[in-house]
Order: C-alpha cells, then sequence, then structure tokens
C-alpha cells in the first residue's frame, strides 16, 4: 500500500471510500514499507466526508496507484 491508492473500509455500510495520502500517526511517510518495524500503520485517508485516519488492516485496496 501507499499513497495515492483507492481504498475501502471493512464494515461499513455504505463502504467508506478514500485515496490514501500519507502513513504513521503523524503522516509524515508516503508508503508502507517506510514503516517495516510497524505491522499495522495508522494510514490517513481523504475521501468525499473528510479526511479519516485508520488502522491498515481495516482497509482493503480498491485500486493501486500507479
Amino acid at each position: 500500500m501507499k499513497a495515492g491508492d483507492l481504498v475501502k473500509q471493512y464494515g461499513t455500510n455504505p463502504p467508506l471510500i478514500g485515496v490514501v495520502v500519507a502513513f504513521g500517526h503523524n503522516g509524515k511517510h508516503k508508503t508502507k514499507e517506510e514503516m517495516v518495524w510497524n505491522p499495522n500503520p495508522d494510514v490517513h485517508i481523504v475521501g468525499p466526508s473528510g479526511r479519516f485516519m485508520f488502522r491498515m488492516h481495516t482497509l482493503e485496496i480498491i485500486s493501486e496507484s500507479r
């Protein structure tokens, strides 16, 4: 997972869909590989309802960025 990926959160109805913008509690990382020490980092996403922060394992990738 990296910045720019389109993701959906598990267990929400209707599904919460957004674009990944950053990783880490403070949002300083752009890819999961930059945080190898954390198996389940915080992911910042932006969707139509605003900006949210979720744990990586609660998200499903819909479309990967290039």
